[in-house]
């Protein structure tokens, strides 16, 4: 039997929802409760069950700290690398392979839709990257905030783009359009 374990971290942004199962860190959010997020229907996961893993939810902090850990050092500046396990049991071969591409993005640096869609290996796909980041199970952690418009503007965000101009900043990234 598989569980899914849940926690809450305040952050600069607002409260981020945490989920994990035993492999690592599956999900994270911000603007929902926790209703909203482990309910079937409505909320950022998809039916959970179709996964394998069972419909009842474990609060569980000691699963979460070593992720509650390194998102507290990133919002304070200090952490460039997140180093423990995650997991992606949803999303689509071209989705997956997006996020891997997203996570070799350095700190500090950005990438377009296109160069994005080019290291993936579908360089006319630039959109459906764009879908991608948008179905981003773990921003921050796989920065999709880091993916940017060819002509170097900040594009869009799915936490909204006032958000997404502060974690560049966070890192030393500005933007002046």
């Amino acid at each position: 039997m598989r569980w899914l374990y849940y926690d809450q971290v305040p952050s600069p942004l607002g409260d981020l929802w945490m989920v994990a199962c035993e492999e690592g860190l599956c999900l994270l959010r911000w603007g929902c409760d926790r209703r909203t997020l482990v309910g079937d229907e409505g909320g950022p996961l998809p039916p959970v069950g179709r996964f394998g893993f069972k419909t009842e939810w474990r609060f569980k902090r000691v699963v979460m700290h070593r992720w509650r850990e390194l998102l507290f050092a990133y919002f304070s500046g200090r952490r460039v690398r997140f180093d423990a396990p995650i997991a992606l049991p949803w999303g689509t071969p071209f989705q997956k392979a997006v996020w891997q591409g997203m996570m070799r993005i350095p700190y500090a640096h950005v990438q377009s839709y296109q160069a994005l869609a080019i290291q993936v290996g579908k360089g006319a796909a630039a959109r459906a990257v764009g879908s991608a980041c948008g179905k981003n199970p773990l921003p921050i952690v796989i920065p999709c905030h880091r993916v940017i418009r060819h002509d170097g503007t900040m594009g869009g965000y799915t936490g909204g783009v006032s958000i997404k101009r502060q974690l560049l900043q966070l890192e030393g990234v500005t933007f002046h359009e």
